[in-house]
């Protein structure tokens, strides 16, 4: 089983969820970088932030590259 979950939203937008922390980002196709928007969860330890949007980063690119940009 996959540690994310990436959905297509009905607004045409995409949401990948990283789903041990429930931290999730919003962004439009082919536009990973410049659209982001970030949801987490209240009381993730601040400091983990970085690595958790690292592993959504680094997921997306090698699984849904295309996607992605």
């Amino acid at each position: 089983m996959s540690d994310f979950k990436l959905e297509k939203m009905p607004d045409g937008r995409w949401i990948v969820t990283h789903l041990k922390s429930g931290t999730s980002i919003k962004f439009k196709e082919h536009d990973f970088n410049g659209t982001q928007e970030v949801d987490y969860v209240k009381g993730i330890d601040p400091y983990a932030m970085p690595h958790i949007m690292r592993e959504i980063g680094d997921w997306m690119a090698k699984n849904h590259y295309d996607i992605c940009f």
